[in-house]
């Protein structure tokens, strides 16, 4: 009995010292994207994050969309099966035009734009003649993808100013075309509650990973201070994968049994190790 008396304390610290360690971690993150931007003196708007769609690729080939033909064409470049695809990226922006300005004589110099600023051509006299300049642009982009999210990060420069780049707003959607059903073990602490109406700290893991967040099969050892209880999960789900901060919030049902027989049901609230 004393081992389950500590047993319960133990596990509290360790959930604390977990969630402790993730929220550092975070501000350690933060931290270095701060000071990664302040490097580049490129300063990123507020992007856009979307979640990332499942679709199998073969219902992508036969969308009746302009993407179906490209998305074919691709697949036979890379000389691969449709249903080796993991991920389909399709992005879409407009490089909007400047206002238009109304003259009644050429200007001896005039730099077209574009309405973000970037400079896409040019009107330079010189002594007898006038010279029409176009400026290449160079466009640079970047994916950031989690399990569940993405965003996108499109640049555009003007070889009029090739240091400087500007963002450009992007329309992102993300399909990811391989639905994975995996088995192996994944272990997490938490707390439970339930008949007896005990909380009791808990040692879980689940064996068979779904897509959407979705685990089955696992089993928990429930320890508190009266009692030392075995569970089997169902399932369990992460509530927490659609929040910006706490991602690993699993909750799941289980049947219980104690050391002396005693059947019972639990709500079992933790996260992944």
């Amino acid at each position: 009995m004393n081992l389950k008396k500590f047993l319960l304390p133990l596990m509290m610290i360790l959930l604390f010292i977990m969630l402790g360690i993730t929220g550092l971690k975070n501000i350690k993150l933060q931290q270095e994207l701060d000071n990664v931007i302040a490097l580049n003196e490129v300063t990123l708007e507020e992007l856009d994050t979307e979640r990332i769609e499942h679709q199998s690729a073969l219902q992508l080939l036969q969308d009746s969309d302009e993407y179906s033909d490209t998305l074919l064409q691709q697949i036979a470049d890379l000389k691969t099966r449709p249903d080796k695809i993991k991920y389909v990226v399709r992005t879409e922006t407009i490089l909007q035009a400047g206002p238009t300005v109304t003259v009644k004589e050429i200007p001896d110099d005039y730099t077209f734009r574009l309405k973000n600023g970037l400079a896409v051509a040019a009107i330079d006299k010189q002594e007898d003649s006038y010279d029409l300049l176009t400026y290449d642009v160079r466009l640079r982009g970047q994916v950031v993808m989690t399990a569940s999210k993405a965003n996108v990060s499109v640049q555009a420069s003007s070889s009029e100013a090739p240091d400087t780049w500007l963002e450009v707003p992007v329309e992102l959607r993300v399909i990811e075309t391989e639905k994975k059903i995996t088995i192996e073990p994944h272990v997490g602490i938490g707390l439970a509650t339930g008949y007896p109406w005990h909380v009791s700290a808990a040692l879980w893991t689940t064996v068979v990973h779904f897509p959407n967040s979705l685990d089955a099969g696992g089993a928990a050892l429930i320890a508190n201070d009266h009692s030392l209880q075995f569970g089997l999960i169902p399932i369990a789900y992460n509530v927490g994968d659609p929040l910006p901060v706490l991602t690993n919030v699993w909750v799941a049902p289980m049947a219980t049994i104690d050391l002396l027989g005693q059947p019972g049901v639990s709500i079992l609230i933790g996260g992944k190790l």
